[in-house]
């Protein structure tokens, strides 16, 4: 008669493949069955090991940890001789040799016994051991015949075009009632309009992050539907704790897991709005706190990463096709596409360009930032803008004064040099009349009304006299006594005693009133500049390269030969199809030499040289087809009319007009000499068409 100790419980269920409505009920049902069979004989059950939505097979990616720690248990004698692990079935313990082989000795050294399928098991007999290891045999078996048939299954469903995993944005699923099988996949017509807007807005070289602003601002939904924020963390952290629950507790409620719960609460992960309500629900949150909570969630944004979009981008499913097995594999889809395969194959390319870096970048904010290339030998930098800070005497006192009123007079100042001296209408300007952002200024005084342009200087100094003087509305300009700001406007004689004062600062005559509009010139005040991001080897004036590089792109749309060599052609004549499928092929063949070395038919310095030959094809026929792929915005430019070409231009977006420049030119800016001044700009900046031809 063997005499048991202490019974451990041991339970697991696989993945649940979505149907999350089941989660924990697989290892409940283990584990009531393990307790009846302790109690059936007589042995106290001191503690459970449950792994939930855990694989054990040859394949399993993610680790048990419930198993792990028994493990552990038994090495360290906490699980002691005579003891006996309970579990229900063998496939439950194990579905890998390696791993039946460790328990296995772990347990027979600790003199440990098994129950399995109600029988208990000695390790220490032969018998029993033979038992167990064909038990071990027929599970790991059993779990790679499970993992052939779903990849078989896996493959027919991708010849035939069906989806396979999450529902595709942008299309909807329709089942039989009765026999649950797929009938077809249709058009979500509200999500299908958003990708079609999508493709559109990039192909006409919007910046992506403009568009996720303008789907922000009018409340489209992401494919996630999800936000992340730590408001809605915080607060439904607050919620629970008000509640009296655990982490651990909100997980099985919801059939999550219980890091997924800890993550919401610290803003790493994003949730659903039908989630955020349940949790109310759960938590019984008053309806005043949990109504805040949606409208915060509601308020904030759910488009805050180009991987969003760009993961919509490169989906080849928006074209109706079907890829397996990592791309390599593709088919006809079951689903009508989204976008035509044109202007999908022309955003990828797109994408793919490695001047779109900078075209897109989001610390490019002037026309020719990084767009530019250094004419000095050997240097490879690129045109970086710099602001050149001002050198007058005065800007420079208020510059070096950092108390509260050397940050207002720096600003004021500043704006008073953008207005051309008009002391009156910058003591007029208010807060809420200032469009930063966009770099306005308005003024609404009793004589005029009116918006001053400014520049990112400016703006930058403004920003930071609001820090001080805080961003609630009325005037921009307020009085400064003993470094306290004070609320209410200046006066037109306040502005003058504040310009005079630091003029006297810096050493300079006082002016009187009829000289005011003549207080500095605009290089005084500063100017932004292009310099070589690596070595400084030249800094040259903005507005002068841009304007000339401007004028250039003007005069060549304007003349007569300009639609036969820019416009989009429609003759037959495009290359892009011929382009990309030599790509695919070269690519094609490189994968499936890569299989024949996986699997010994070919050796690896074969598939080197097959790879030193294809690449430089691949690399080429790439570069080719980024030149063969036309801007749609250039035919809007193209007109026989200068007047009309500039004012296009002006039109577009400053990222569209960087596409535009990326897209047809190409800029070297070249060392001007110490020394020389007045130089003409054809002297150092160099510019070549891309387009051949040209």
């Amino acid at each position: 008669m063997i005499r048991l100790g202490d019974g451990w419980l041991y339970a697991r269920k696989s993945t649940y493949r979505g149907r999350l409505k089941y989660r924990g009920r697989s290892v409940e049902e283990q584990v009531t069955e393990s307790r009846g069979w302790c109690s059936d004989n007589d042995v106290p059950v001191a503690g459970e090991f449950i792994d939930d939505d855990r694989s054990a097979s040859p394949m399993a990616e993610v680790p048990r940890e419930a198993f792990e720690n028994m493990v552990t248990a038994i090495e360290r004698g906490v699980i002691k001789r005579g003891d006996v692990v309970v579990v229900w079935e063998a496939s439950r313990f194990y579905r890998d040799l390696e791993v039946y082989v460790l328990l296995r000795k772990v347990c027979a050294k600790a003199g440990v016994y098994w129950c399995v399928n109600g029988e208990l098991l000695d390790l220490t007999k032969r018998s029993d051991r033979r038992r167990s290891a064909h038990d071990a045999v027929d599970a790991e078996d059993r779990a790679l015949e499970i993992s052939e048939q779903v990849r078989r299954a896996l493959r027919s469903n991708a010849h035939q075009g069906k989806p396979h995993g999450r529902h595709q944005f942008g299309y909807t699923r329709v089942y039989d009632h009765h026999t649950g099988d797929l009938v077809e996949v249709i058009k979500n017509e509200q999500q299908a309009e958003v990708v079609e807007e999508l493709f559109k807005r990039v192909y006409a070289r919007e910046s992506q992050y403009a568009i996720m602003a303008d789907f922000n601002a009018r409340g489209i939904w992401s494919p996630s539907g999800k936000v992340r924020h730590s408001d809605i963390g915080s607060g439904l952290a607050k919620l629970r704790q008000d509640a009296g629950l655990s982490s651990h507790e909100v997980a099985t409620a919801m059939r999550w897991k219980a890091r997924r719960v800890e993550r919401i609460e610290d803003a790493k992960w994003g949730i659903r709005l039908d989630e955020l309500q349940a949790l109310c629900d759960l938590f019984k949150a008053p309806d005043a706190l949990a109504a805040r909570l949606e409208a915060r969630w509601r308020e904030l944004p759910q488009w805050t990463n180009s991987a969003q979009v760009g993961k919509i981008l490169r989906n080849r499913a928006y074209i109706g096709r079907r890829h397996h097995n990592g791309g390599r594999d593709e088919s006809e889809a079951i689903w009508p596409p989204i976008v035509s395969e044109e202007i999908f194959n022309a955003v990828n390319v797109m994408l793919k360009d490695p001047r779109r870096r900078w075209v897109n970048s989001t610390e490019a904010s002037h026309l020719l930032s990084h767009l530019a290339d250094c004419g000095k030998a050997r240097c490879g930098g690129v045109s970086q803008s710099q602001w050149r800070p001002p050198r007058d005497p005065v800007f420079v006192a208020c510059r070096k004064d950092r108390s509260p009123s050397g940050v207002r007079d720096f600003a004021l100042l500043l704006l008073l040099e953008a207005s051309a001296g008009r002391y009156d209408e910058v003591a007029a300007a208010r807060v809420e009349d200032c469009d930063l952002d966009s770099g306005l200024v308005g003024i609404t005084g009793d004589d005029c009304e009116r918006d001053i342009r400014v520049n990112e200087y400016t703006v930058r100094r403004i920003r930071w006299w609001l820090e001080v003087r805080g961003e609630g509305p009325g005037p921009l300009f307020c009085p400064v006594d003993d470094d306290r700001v004070e609320v209410g406007p200046l006066t037109a004689m306040d502005v003058r005693v504040i310009a005079n004062t630091r003029r006297v600062q810096a050493r300079l005559q006082p002016l009187a009133a009829e000289e005011f509009p003549l207080v500095f010139t605009a290089e005084d005040a500063g100017f932004l500049t292009y310099q070589c991001s690596v070595h400084r080897c030249f800094s040259v004036r903005a507005e002068v390269v841009e304007r000339y590089v401007v004028a250039q792109l003007v005069t060549r749309f304007a003349r007569h030969d300009a639609p036969a060599l820019f416009a989009v052609r429609d003759d037959g004549d495009d290359k892009s199809p011929v382009l990309r499928a030599r790509i695919d092929k070269w690519q094609a063949d490189l994968a499936e030499a890569e299989h024949l070395v996986a699997a010994g038919e070919m050796s690896v310095t074969r598939l080197a040289n097959l790879e030193e030959l294809i690449s430089p094809k691949i690399k080429t026929a790439e570069r080719q087809l980024h030149r063969a792929v036309r801007n749609p915005l250039v035919e809007r430019l193209i007109s026989p009319d200068a007047e009309a070409v500039y004012a296009e231009w002006l039109r577009l977006t400053l990222w569209q007009q960087r596409s535009v420049i990326s897209s047809e030119l190409r800029i070297v800016v070249s060392p001007v000499g110490s020394g020389r001044r007045d130089v003409p700009v054809e002297e150092y900046v160099e510019l070549s068409w891309r387009r051949p031809g040209v």
